[in-house]
């Protein structure tokens, strides 16, 4: 995996320095104000300046020279919440253009109907029956198919729960329930199969958010506070790594209810096809 942005992550990180060098020494002499805040403005106007040059420069090499889509022949994608929704229509997706596909999902009856399906499209896919919520199973099972399956080179984090209501009516157990899914089986998937990644220089690892992680929404506290902390989560992962040769992929959807509105599924997810995936054998 190629670095991306380099230079603007470079500033940025030096921008936060500065900023905690101002607050550490500058501020206590010029009292916090006036001629202290002249640096951190300019050197704030001097990083958006770079951003905002850098990526244009990049949309615009990106249209003349678009880039070589990636070959998924021989990939072994993993796929979690993979019964339905987005996880099931990029599992059909992605087993079209010859990738190997694991699908993990907590209805044991949708992901064996999947894996069929796939099957009879003389696709090559398992599928395992597994709550992701459980850190214990997440690793056990990953460890079993590294040793008898395949190592993953992609992992699709798509798991998720949705439940709404104003938040003094929330059950406590329906609020850890959807913390547990939303945000720390996410943890607990890429503790998994990460350190194998990093072993053999070699992954993806894409975790599907919502436009919730984004903004706000009444009646929607806890799932909200899940997505912004997966947002939290794959950004400081990317930062993390950042020095290394690794970059995370981070997607977000709006609104998709997998079992009521399963037809309009396979359009919502064209755009996210179109940056995802890659080139047929």
């Amino acid at each position: 995996m190629r670095r991306r942005n380099i230079l603007a992550r470079s500033l940025g990180s030096l921008a936060r320095k500065y900023r905690a060098f101002q607050e550490a020494w500058i501020l206590p002499w010029f009292c916090g104000g006036g001629i202290s805040a002249i640096p951190l403005w300019t050197l704030d106007i001097f990083v958006l300046i770079a951003k905002l040059t850098s990526t244009c420069v990049m949309g615009i090499v990106r249209v003349i020279i678009p880039p070589i889509k990636k070959n998924l022949c021989g990939e072994t994608i993993l796929i979690t919440g993979a019964g339905s929704g987005i996880g099931r229509e990029l599992a059909l997706q992605l087993a079209e253009l010859g990738a190997t596909i694991i699908c993990w999902d907590k209805d044991e009856r949708r992901n064996n109907a999947l894996v069929e399906e796939i099957r009879k499209k003389d696709g090559d896919c398992y599928g395992y029956t597994l709550d992701v919520t459980m850190r214990d199973q997440v690793a056990a099972l990953a460890t079993h198919m590294r040793r008898h399956l395949t190592d993953v080179t992609m992992v699709i984090s798509n798991a998720g729960a949705l439940n709404y209501g104003p938040i003094c009516q929330l059950r406590p157990d329906t609020v850890v329930k959807l913390i547990n899914v939303n945000l720390l089986s996410h943890i607990w998937i890429i503790q998994a199969f990460l350190p194998s990644m990093i072993e053999r220089r070699q992954g993806h690892i894409i975790a599907i958010n919502s436009s919730l992680g984004l903004m706000p929404c009444a009646d929607m506290t806890s799932y909200c506070a899940a997505k912004f902390g997966l947002r939290g989560l794959m950004d400081s992962l990317s930062e993390e790594l950042r020095l290394d040769t690794w970059t995370k992929n981070y997607y977000g959807h709006f609104c998709v209810l997998g079992h009521r509105f399963h037809r309009t599924i396979p359009y919502a997810l064209t755009s996210l096809r179109i940056v995802l995936l890659g080139n047929k054998c």
